[in-house]
């Protein structure tokens, strides 16, 4: 009897827990995909604008990652990034850096970028989840990244410049927009 009770009062006290299915609008509405949204981000953003070996110019709205704690985090865990965005990341001192993919969920390319400006490596669909580490090539300042498979697609190579009037400050009136 008194292990009876003794259940009794211990199933009384443990939160309630509904085992019953969900209205079926509920499923539906849980798992529809999320409209393709930039996500909110404390990070600062500007606009770079990269211009090719062609002379078309391409702009890219980046989140800017220029500390070590959202350098560390980076674009972690995101599901996806719209196709005109990417992410800065600035260092400020001009040094040899490596990157990984650890818990990144999207494909990305790199692009690893010089003081002037001048693109000096890209390391084109790096792999979601790879933790190998993908070198610059040489001393840069600033790394962007951009969806898989966007340079390619742009244009962009090995020796284009990458302009903004903040980070690297050297925008000038020849790189305009394409429309």
């Amino acid at each position: 009897m008194r292990k009876a009770l003794l259940a009794a009062a211990t199933l009384m006290l443990m939160p309630q827990v509904s085992m019953a299915e969900p209205p079926v609008a509920d499923i539906g509405a849980r798992s529809a995909e999320p409209p393709l949204a930039t996500p909110v981000s404390p990070l600062p953003r500007v606009d770079l604008t990269i211009k090719d070996s062609d002379g078309l110019s391409h702009v890219i709205h980046v989140e800017v990652a220029a500390d070590e704690q959202s350098q560390a985090y980076g674009l972690m865990n995101r599901k996806r990034l719209a196709s005109d965005a990417g992410m800065l990341f600035w260092f400020g001192d001009s040094k040899p850096r490596w990157f990984w993919m650890k818990d990144t969920l999207i494909a990305l390319d790199m692009l690893f970028v010089q003081y002037d400006g001048t693109i000096i490596h890209i390391h084109p669909n790096a792999q979601p989840l790879d933790e190998s580490a993908v070198p610059s090539k040489g001393p840069v300042v600033a790394v962007i990244e951009l969806n898989g498979g966007a340079a390619a697609g742009m244009g962009i190579k090995e020796g284009d410049k990458v302009f903004d009037s903040v980070y690297l400050n050297n925008m000038s009136a020849t790189a305009k927009a394409v429309p």
